[in-house]
């Protein structure tokens, strides 16, 4: 197939689904407005970002797709990238549901939620990373038969509980979620002053990068916590993982979160807010603890009682990668990729 792709380059996410479809012998085609690299992937970059250029980009984006001649389009995340795929003219039309761009953008604006559902009615194809989103896509006009669920999981020769750490130091907290308002990185940090009290070596890791940086680094300095790191992106994520006793992830909202999948493959044990997403993954007590959302008391709580018993971290550790096994990313990616063949055969078998 030659596959027209409107998305984020610089998300690991689309660059791993973008290289798998390429490693299978497609033509892929990706269109971002952030830099990326992506092996074996032609990349043409465009500012989805500016609202005066948003009809020039229309007219821009459906040149490139007459040049390119696709046999299917795909935007990953519905709204924004999503509308730019609805709107290039071009069928079949798939589309990638993600998280807050049908849970929490449609609600932002009467405009937006008009934007979202009119890419999901259009769509001849809606894929969600769980179960909950899919029910959010219908009520907003996906095509209940058209909808399916395929969470994206790690790579197990990536993330297993066999990867060496890249640290070597005891009660580290690691938490690799962007540091953006939906991912709520402030809770932790103001969770961590409680935690010291009671553990006074703890180690916190925060990776990633996003708009909140710099308010978060000065909300840390003002705590006069010096537990705390901000590192950055990293290029070793599972040797980062490897390294945790304990993953955290306060986020407010969330499709299947890869991040909290990486974790349990690598052995960290979570502690994540008790939102639907990770109501699937975690069994509460046993092999991870599920806290309320903004609540840094609850959370500061549950870190400290997750580093202190490391027989419920050993036992939750062989649990979490159970889980990951009965998700394969391969069988996944090859049931999305058979169900594109679909559209794009009956496609033809029309014209």
């Amino acid at each position: 197939m030659k596959i027209f792709c409107i998305g984020a380059a610089i998300s690991i996410h689309n660059k791993r689904w973008a290289e798998w479809f390429s490693g299978r012998g497609h033509e892929v085609n990706f269109l971002s407005d952030t830099p990326g690299e992506i092996e074996n992937v032609r990349l043409y970059m465009v500012n989805l970002r500016n609202k005066l250029l948003f009809m020039p980009n229309v007219l821009r984006i459906r040149k490139i797709a007459r040049r390119i001649a696709p046999d299917v389009i795909v935007g990953h995340y519905v709204y924004g990238y999503g509308l730019f795929a609805a709107l290039a003219g071009v069928h079949p039309l798939v589309v990638s549901a993600w998280g807050s761009d049908v849970l929490i953008r449609p609600k932002e604006s009467l405009p937006k939620r008009i934007a979202v559902s009119y890419v999901l009615r259009k769509a001849d194809l809606v894929h969600t990373v769980a179960n909950h989103l899919a029910r959010e896509c219908i009520k907003l006009g996906a095509d209940p038969e058209n909808t399916i669920t395929l969470p994206y999981t790690p790579n197990p020769e990536e993330f297993n509980l066999n990867i060496e750490p890249a640290l070597k130091e005891k009660n580290t907290v690691i938490s690799t979620r962007a540091l953006e308002p939906t991912y709520d990185v402030e809770t932790l940090i103001r969770a961590a002053p409680a935690v010291v009290e009671k553990i006074q070596d703890v180690k916190f890791i925060i990776t990633g990068s996003g708009p909140q940086k710099d308010s978060l680094e000065k909300l840390a300095k003002s705590l006069h916590i010096n537990n705390i790191k901000f590192v950055g992106g990293v290029k070793n994520m599972p040797g980062m993982l490897a390294s945790a006793d304990v993953y955290v992830s306060t986020s407010l909202s969330d499709g299947t979160s890869i991040s909290l999948l990486e974790a349990m493959a690598c052995g960290a044990f979570p502690v994540v807010t008790n939102i639907e997403a990770n109501r699937p993954w975690i069994k509460n007590g046993e092999s991870g603890f599920l806290v309320p959302i903004k609540n840094p008391e609850a959370l500061a709580q549950k870190i400290v009682e997750a580093l202190e018993n490391e027989k419920l971290r050993k036992s939750a550790k062989s649990k979490n990668w159970e889980v990951i096994q009965k998700h394969p990313w391969q069988k996944n990616m090859e049931i999305f990729e058979e169900k594109m063949r679909e559209l794009v055969e009956k496609r033809n078998l029309k014209q």
